[in-house]
């Protein structure tokens, strides 16, 4: 007489490599199967920051009213953004090769707000205007190569 436990099968490895598999890219499907962003995407970001940093800096009170239009602006892209590509995927779910583009973008952003605040303090407002305008726009530009780059290396190894 069998045993029930010799009655049930036991998955092969490859079964389960498989599943594990699959499991991964269903995970890793928000990081690596999206439009890519517009082209004026990293210029406009920059602008956008540069008024900012313009805003905050400004010594008239009425500067400060121009911060609700661009919070507006902000949730308006952000809110088509996320229409467009269907999810906001959290960073902690991202693919290993993703995850590397992420802490590059990281490393930009903290070098644009020691570097503006240095330029601020050492050489005044507009040259941090203009660092801030040029450093997001070209971050932003190389942050879209990296995450492209990432993204095929993530399909490919999770093909």
């Amino acid at each position: 007489m069998e045993s029930e436990r010799d009655m049930l099968e036991t998955p092969d490895r490859d079964e389960i490599a498989a599943a594990l598999r699959e499991d991964e890219r269903a995970a890793a499907a928000p990081w690596i199967d999206y439009p890519p962003t517009p082209a004026w995407y990293p210029v406009a970001g920059g602008l956008w920051f540069g008024a900012w940093a313009w805003i905050i800096t400004a010594d008239q009170w009425w500067s400060t009213l121009l911060l609700i239009p661009m919070v507006l602006l902000l949730g308006v892209y952000v809110g088509w953004y996320r229409r467009r590509r269907g999810t906001t995927p959290r960073w902690t779910g991202a693919p290993r090769e993703i995850n590397r583009a992420l802490w590059v973008f990281a490393g930009i952003a903290a070098a644009l707000v020691v570097g503006g605040l240095l330029l601020d303090l050492l050489v005044g407002r507009w040259p941090m205007i203009a660092w801030v305008a040029v450093g997001v726009a070209a971050g932003l530009a190389l942050y879209e190569r990296r995450y492209a780059v990432a993204a095929r290396q993530a399909r490919a190894r999770l093909a």
